[in-house]
Order: C-alpha cells, then sequence, then structure tokens
C-alpha cells in the first residue's frame, strides 16, 4: 500500500518507471511531473510542460516515459 504525503489534487495517471519498477510517475493538476523513489519516497518534480500534464506511457523497453499535456496558448 503506497500512501502519498501532501497536496496532490487530482491524480490523472501514474506508471511505474525505472530498472525493476523503482520509481512511480505521477500525473498530477500541474505542469510538473512528480516522480517518487519508492524505496525512500523521495519526489523529484520535474518540469517541461506548460500546462496539465495528462497522461503518461512506458515504452515497452521500460527505459523511455513519454508524457503528454494540454496546451496552453498566449
Amino acid at each position: 500500500c503506497l500512501v502519498f504525503v501532501g497536496y496532490n489534487d487530482e491524480i490523472l495517471d501514474l506508471s511505474f518507471v525505472g530498472d525493476k519498477e523503482s520509481h512511480l510517475s505521477v500525473a498530477t493538476n500541474s505542469s510538473q511531473l512528480r516522480i517518487y523513489e519508492l524505496a525512500s519516497m523521495n519526489c523529484q518534480l520535474l518540469e517541461g510542460h506548460t500546462d496539465i500534464v495528462l497522461a503518461l506511457e512506458i515504452n515497452s523497453a521500460g527505459d523511455m516515459l513519454v508524457t503528454g499535456s494540454k496546451v496552453s496558448y498566449c
């Protein structure tokens, strides 16, 4: 059982990633992607999108994570 501490709002998608699925990537109502190391539950925030990340997908080799988000127009 995993318990996420902190404010995550809505969790829109998640995916296990890394060697032996050692990390969990989480898409929330944010442009930042959260990557949790499962052994320690340390979290890193990854930036790159300008709007909410909606979808996550891991490739069949397990070494690449693809993300999709809304598009913000100025």
